[in-house]
C-alpha cells in the first residue's frame, strides 16, 4: 500500500472530505488529490497530514506497525531526511553516503 493509499484510507476512516483534509493541511485539493493517487510520492506536507490524520508520520510514509513490528519511530527531521534522500539519484546517493561514512569514522569523531 503506497503513502496516498494510506492517506485516503485514514482519511475515509475519519470521514474527511479531500477538501476538508486539504484545507486544514494547507495545500490545495488539487495537490491533495496528486498525493492521494500516487502522482506525488514525497509529499512536503507528510509530517501535518499525519497530525491531522492522527496517525505517525513514519507509518504514513513506511506502512505497517512501524513502533511495533520494528521498533521504529522517527521525529519530523529524520523523516524530513528520508524524504529528501529519496528524491536524489543514485550518484548524489552514494555522495551523502560517502559524507556519513566520513561523519561516523572515528578520525572524524575527534576532530
Amino acid at each position: 500500500m503506497s503513502i496516498g493509499q494510506r492517506i485516503r484510507d485514514k482519511r475515509k476512516d475519519l470521514k474527511l472530505s479531500r477538501v476538508e483534509l486539504s484545507r486544514v493541511v494547507g495545500i490545495s485539493s488539487t495537490a491533495m488529490q496528486k498525493i492521494e493517487d500516487g502522482r506525488t510520492k514525497n509529499p512536503k506536507h507528510l509530517i501535518k497530514i499525519a497530525s491531522v490524520l492522527q496517525v505517525n508520520p513514519a507509518w504514513l510514509q513506511f506502512g505497517g506497525n512501524i513502533d511495533e513490528e520494528t521498533n521504529i519511530s522517527l521525529n519530523a527531521n529524520e523523516i524530513e531526511l528520508i524524504s529528501k534522500y529519496r528524491q536524489l539519484n543514485e550518484p548524489e546517493k552514494k555522495f551523502i553516503n560517502k559524507c556519513l561514512s566520513g561523519l561516523l569514522n572515528e578520525t572524524f569523531k575527534n576532530t
